[in-house]
């Protein structure tokens, strides 16, 4: 679990050094977003609650052609904590107002229960993913992706397709 934090620590601190690196009038320059999805029956799979987990996505283009998304997500009630953390990270191809990238997905949930001494829940989830988004202005887009989820609870391995819709704030 450390090593997945450091792992998305890395890619956060290249993301915003590239950022930053850039000239401010680049047409080309990188770009850092912050968006949420809207509500996802299939997001239930991946959470002991009756509700899925609320997910930050940090999108990072650092190159014009290349995207990283990490995201995170927690829940936590009076006896138990769920967690989300994923990372993706997409080929961009660029047009007028538009964005369609295509790529990989991996995500880990875990849920710990207090009072307990049994060991915690965790989900391993991973998959190809397409999506697109449309931007109605330099600050504000609207987008949805679709993946094939490959998906880890104990031993068992299930197969299931995914789609949701992202709204992004660019700064």
């Amino acid at each position: 679990m450390k090593k997945v934090v450091l792992l998305i620590a890395i890619i956060l601190a290249a993301g915003v050094s590239k950022l930053i690196a850039q000239e401010e009038d680049s047409s080309e320059r990188s770009k850092f977003g912050i968006g949420t999805t809207f509500f996802n029956y299939n997001d239930l799979i991946e959470s002991d609650f009756d509700i899925p987990i609320p997910r930050m996505i940090l999108t990072i283009d650092a190159i014009d052609n290349f995207r990283i998304e990490p995201s995170i997500g927690f829940i936590r009630t009076d006896n138990q904590f769920l967690y989300n953390i994923g990372l993706g990270v997409f080929v961009k191809s660029a047009k007028p107002n538009f964005n369609l990238i295509y790529g990989l997905k991996a995500s880990y949930s875990s849920s710990s229960k207090s009072g307990f001494a049994s060991s915690p829940d965790e989900i391993t989830s991973f998959g190809p993913v397409v999506g697109g988004e449309y931007l109605f202005n330099r600050h504000f887009s609207l987008g949805s992706q679709v993946s094939i989820k490959a998906l880890k609870i104990d031993n068992d391995i299930f197969v299931y397709n995914d789609a949701s819709i992202i709204v992004r704030f660019y700064f």
